[in-house]
């Protein structure tokens, strides 16, 4: 009798969906740990990692970690492909994404970048994904974009701030408060994309992930619902130095690029930088709407646009990569 009692009064076990993440780069060996590590921590059933650049020491560090998939996008990869390599990164990122999502086991699957984390808080991903209605089949993760350590920031160990998008009839005069010297320049404060990415349900077909998007024939994200609980963390660099030293490849190709038409703004803001020699002064930019100052950090706070969250990168890359001796490459 009592145990029978117990059976009915006892918790149900919470509904889980699985997921998964695929992210193609080029990204040195600690960065792609980082990205790996910390999304099996979260509870991945698999992130995969096309290396656009063959890694072969990286390559040999994941494919013997459960949980994650490595595929080197060597010639013989290309190969296989009916119409081989394409030309434009943006294009393989998402025929690689979009093989991915139909070949893989998981529930859900989210096509990111290797400088994006997931993070719900003390919440599961996998139960958020449970709970989502039979009729959502994509749901959009907004960006919210990380501001590099000033030299004089205090903050808890592990804790990193982010901005939040900013929109509304007053978006201009807050940008103005915001950012003196850059703010009248500025459609937005992000220096990254500001569409956010793609959660996905699995086993949509003819479903193929495009950067922003999962487009099925000329439909788009085909059931679409927005979800708060999971941020889509974008750290597009962790201080001034990483920051410059992919500016070039972020204007010649990437986010900053005439390919990207949404960016003019930041485009156009980084080339008032140019010295008289054709050099981009960019510090005083990134000091001003990247960084997280005092200043910078209150300001965002009174308008409601910062947002804190806690990362152990260190300790989550030293439970899943402790016997690993590859280096960074």
């Amino acid at each position: 009798m009592i145990n029978k009692l117990l059976k009915r009064f006892a918790p149900s076990p919470q509904v889980i969906s699985t997921w998964g993440v695929v992210t193609t780069t080029i990204e040195d060996t600690d960065s792609v740990k980082r990205f790996v590590a910390h999304h099996l921590m979260l509870g991945a059933k698999q992130v995969t990692v096309y290396l656009d650049k063959p890694n072969p020491t990286l390559f040999s560090a994941l494919d013997q970690m459960p949980g994650a998939v490595a595929i080197n996008c060597d010639d013989t990869f290309w190969t296989a492909r009916p119409r081989g390599r394409p030309r434009r990164h943006q294009q393989r990122q998402s025929q690689n994404a979009t093989q991915t999502y139909h070949q893989s086991s998981c529930d859900w699957v989210a096509h990111i970048d290797v400088d994006e984390f997931l993070h719900a808080g003390d919440l599961s991903i996998g139960a958020l994904l449970a709970a989502q209605p039979p009729d959502v089949q994509t749901l959009r993760l907004s960006p919210v974009e990380a501001l590099s350590f000033a030299p004089q920031t205090s903050a808890p160990p592990n804790r990193y701030y982010f901005k939040k998008d900013i929109s509304g009839p007053r978006q201009r005069a807050i940008l103005r408060d915001l950012y003196p010297t850059f703010g009248e320049h500025l459609t937005g404060h992000f220096v990254g994309h500001r569409q956010g990415k793609i959660f996905a349900r699995t086993g949509l077909e003819g479903a193929k992930f495009k950067i922003h998007n999962l487009a099925i024939g000329d439909a788009q994200n085909p059931g679409l619902k927005p979800i708060d609980e999971i941020h889509l963390c974008h750290f597009l660099s962790f201080d001034f130095d990483d920051w410059n030293r992919k500016l070039e490849f972020r204007m010649k190709r990437g986010a900053f690029s005439g390919e990207m038409p949404k960016r003019g703004d930041i485009r156009a803001t980084l080339e008032r930088c140019k010295d008289a020699d054709g050099v981009y002064q960019v510090k005083p930019l990134h000091d001003e709407i990247c960084t997280a100052s005092e200043d910078h950090l209150r300001k965002l706070s009174s308008h409601d646009l910062m947002v804190e969250l806690d990362f152990d990168f260190d300790r989550s890359v030293a439970q899943f990569f402790e016997n690993d001796d590859s280096q960074t490459a």
